[in-house]
């Protein structure tokens, strides 16, 4: 449902239910259609301009990612599924991160964000 509004342009409605369908499916506990709603939600709140909110769905996809590896090198590239997501979210964490700073001469930022884009290509 949230794809369709999202598709039709309809962001708020898009966004209400995406929340709706994330809150289902943590209680049902499959964390990798949780990772998808949250990399969803994140690409809501770019087209909303809300990077703050953005960085944090993205943030805690990626945190989901990396659990799930538990720092296993040898499962990477194991599940394509699974490697597709993580470069997603590493892509558009760096993208929204980018946009956020808008510029800024943050040297901090600016580091964060070379981290995430080395995190990206090492995927």
């Amino acid at each position: 449902i949230g794809c369709v509004h999202y598709e039709c342009g309809g962001l708020l409605a898009a966004l209400k239910a995406y929340e709706e369908a994330l809150d289902i499916q943590r209680r049902a506990g499959t964390e990798m259609e949780v990772t998808k709603l949250l990399v969803n939600l994140g690409f809501i709140h770019v087209k909303r301009r809300e990077y703050a909110e953005a960085m944090m769905s993205l943030e805690e996809a990626l945190g989901l990612l990396r659990k799930k590896r538990n720092g296993d090198e040898e499962r990477v590239g194991q599940d394509p599924q699974e490697e597709k997501y993580v470069e997603c979210v590493l892509e558009n964490l760096a993208y929204v991160m980018a946009l956020a700073n808008g510029g800024s001469d943050d040297e901090e930022r600016l580091g964060e964000m070379i981290d995430m884009y080395t995190d990206m290509l090492r995927c």
